[in-house]
């Protein structure tokens, strides 16, 4: 199984300029060599929003916007690269309406679709760090 790490430059609020960033990481890493795509891509926590996006969190279109970037990861997957999984930082809305409303999570986007598969435990609230009032601890 190859695995392989997308080391992009999100910007701060840009979920679908984001979004076209991981997924030509994607090609780039299956580009580099002659071995075949890898199983998997890893990207950065909250590489859909850019890191810290404050409180663009709180923000109901750009959650929206996230969800738009999630399908629009998911059908260049679909069409470029159909057997790699992606593994991508995203914010997930909480279904208990209590504030903070959302987990600071990690989504897996393939070619047929998307779902979270975990959520950030500990979440600093030190020095610059304040992530507890964007996000709850799973």
């Amino acid at each position: 199984m190859r695995i392989a790490l997308a080391q992009t430059n999100p910007l701060v609020g840009d979920l679908s300029g984001n979004a076209t960033r991981l997924l030509e990481a994607c090609i780039q890493i299956s580009n580099q060599s002659k071995a075949p795509p890898p199983a998997l891509v890893v990207s950065p926590e909250l590489s859909l929003w850019g890191y810290p996006p404050r409180d663009l969190l709180l923000s109901p279109d750009h959650l929206q916007q996230q969800n738009e970037a999630l399908v629009q990861l998911q059908h260049g997957l679909k069409q470029i690269l159909p057997q790699t999984v992606l593994l991508v930082g995203m914010a997930e809305p909480a279904q208990d309406h209590q504030h903070p409303q959302l987990f600071n999570a990690a989504a897996l986007v393939d070619a047929s679709g998307w779902r979270v598969v975990a959520r950030k435990q500990l979440l600093p609230t030190y020095d610059v760090f304040d992530e507890s009032r964007f996000s709850k601890p799973a």
